[in-house]
């Protein structure tokens, strides 16, 4: 049988008190661990791990670590979503908060969307469209830098190189 780390069940920080339960496998594990008959906590944590494990295998518990989260808010970086409803934390409490408001990448491919805008398309995939003509905005070449960055109003910049920041949006 393969064993997964253990540090994988802790990839994610509790919910805040009164928030939601913890999981059945979290106060189970709790338990075990806090037997202090060596085989007792042994016979427990192995009785646990293929519960969870069965539970992987079904389907009923997914596991994810730290990595996978961050490349999935990458991904989705521009969509009108609240990091609260995927780890159930604001964005405030995240210990990496540049995660939600900031994406800095590469151009992978550009073209002019007409009347002075630009269409790119950066590494993560996602593609972005600016809503400003171009004066001192640099042309998307493939390679590029760009930040892409959420204002206070829910809207986004991005700045190709040292070019003018400029209203933009996720239109894919």
């Amino acid at each position: 049988m393969t064993m997964l780390p253990l540090a994988i069940l802790l990839a994610f920080p509790q919910p805040p008190e009164g928030d939601q339960p913890p999981s059945r496998f979290t106060v189970s594990l709790k338990q075990c661990a806090s037997l202090p008959e060596g085989q007792a906590r042994l016979t427990c944590y192995d009785r646990e791990v293929v519960a969870l494990l069965t539970a992987v295998t079904t389907q009923d518990v997914v596991l994810v670590d730290r990595a996978d989260v961050r490349s999935a808010h990458r991904k989705s970086f521009g969509f009108d979503r609240s990091p609260a409803r995927s780890t159930g934390k604001s964005a405030n409490d995240l210990q990496d908060k540049s995660d939600f408001i900031r994406l800095d990448t590469k151009i992978t491919s550009g073209k002019s969307a007409g009347y002075g805008r630009w269409r790119f398309t950066v590494s993560e995939g996602s593609i972005w469209e600016t809503l400003e003509t171009n004066s001192g905005f640099d042309e998307p070449r493939p390679g590029a830098s760009v930040t892409i960055e959420r204002n206070t109003l829910g809207g986004y910049f991005a700045q190709i190189g040292r070019g003018r920041a400029v209203r933009t949006r996720r239109i894919g």
